[in-house]
């Protein structure tokens, strides 16, 4: 129990002296975590999400356990399965920058007080060439 007491007090004393920057800091970490739960609960990935959470325990277990060929090989595997997941999950991506878009462009225009109709079919002009242009180049 005094240890329990010890530790909480250890880390009480080390959320006191955080400094604004580290706050910002952990609420912008918190809001993308957010975000991204978000996103996995409404593309119905929980299986990849799963599946990512094991790895990544699994990359604990290693490192704790002092196992340096399995940590090495799953290491890559994290870092190779970042790029995967940017692949999985590219058409889902891509509407969260349209919306986030969609969104600040909205946000502009009602703050110069002015309506932006053509800016936003501009915007959207914009956006459809440059997908059919990643698509002509299979990008």
């Amino acid at each position: 129990m005094e240890q329990f007491k010890s530790e909480l007090t250890r880390s009480l004393n080390y959320l006191l002296s955080a400094s604004i920057s580290d706050i910002v800091d952990m609420l912008i970490i918190a809001f993308l975590i957010y975000k991204l739960i978000g996103l996995i609960r409404r593309t119905n990935s929980n299986r990849v999400a799963k599946g990512v959470l094991i790895v990544v325990f699994a990359l604990w277990v290693s490192d704790w356990l002092r196992l340096p060929v399995v940590n090495f090989v799953l290491t890559k595997a994290v870092e190779l399965g970042l790029l995967a997941l940017v692949i999985l999950f590219q058409p889902e991506i891509r509407r969260f920058l349209e919306r986030q878009h969609r969104f600040l462009s909205a946000r502009q225009c009602s703050r110069a007080g002015r309506r932006c109709g053509n800016h936003a079919n501009r915007s959207r002009l914009q956006l459809h060439v440059a997908v059919a242009h990643g698509r002509a180049y299979r990008i």
